[in-house]
């Protein structure tokens, strides 16, 4: 499986094709992540979030993915076997929840990071980027100490605020009709697929 982000300018085909290729070449990588370079917009540079938010907590926390050159790329995939196994955050956590998730399952050994060259989307402003911080933290933090945190958080912008929700959907492998769907498809699913 694979997820690109959506808001992408000028998508291009090496974002397949790059994380597709250790998956398919490389039998001992179950996860893989792009990495790019992400040019300046309008005086402003990217990845401001995973700057000043991810990658502090990610070495205070979990200094084992300091290693990730650019843990929200947005781009990334795995084999259906780790994923199934594995709780998917709901917004923008779920990039976090996978890396933390992954590494307290089976380390880094069975990562990769690919170089996706060059990548162009839409800057959003600061005062828009504090939602998705927060939701990053809470999941980073929920994941240090399940009840360090509550699962609803409300974040002032301004004359308004934000709800800040750290839900999960369970692993696939605990949904009784993902499994009965399964069990209906893997008897003719090439052994290749299904791994």
């Amino acid at each position: 499986m694979l997820w690109c982000d959506a808001d992408l300018v000028d998508f291009h085909h090496r974002f397949v094709s790059g994380l597709l290729g250790p998956l398919l070449c490389e039998p001992e990588v179950d996860f893989v992540k792009g990495f790019y370079n992400r040019p300046y917009t309008d005086g402003e540079g990217g990845g401001r979030v995973t700057e000043l938010v991810a990658k502090p907590l990610i070495a205070l926390l979990f200094p084992e993915l300091t290693g990730m050159l650019q843990p929200l790329s947005g781009e990334y995939g795995g084999r259906r076997t780790l994923l199934e196994k594995l709780p998917f955050v709901e917004g923008y956590g779920v990039e976090m929840g996978l890396l933390i998730d992954i590494v307290k399952m089976q380390g880094t050994s069975r990562m990769a990071q690919v170089d996706l060259e060059v990548r162009h989307h839409r800057n959003r402003p600061l005062t828009e980027l504090g939602p998705q911080a927060a939701a990053i933290m809470q999941t980073v933090l929920r994941r240090a100490d399940r009840g360090l945190l509550g699962v609803h958080a409300e974040l002032p912008l301004g004359t308004t605020t934000a709800a800040i929700e750290a839900a999960e959907r369970p692993p696939m492998l605990e949904v009784v009709e993902y499994l009965r769907r399964h069990a209906d498809r893997s008897s003719v699913l090439p052994t290749a697929l299904t791994r």
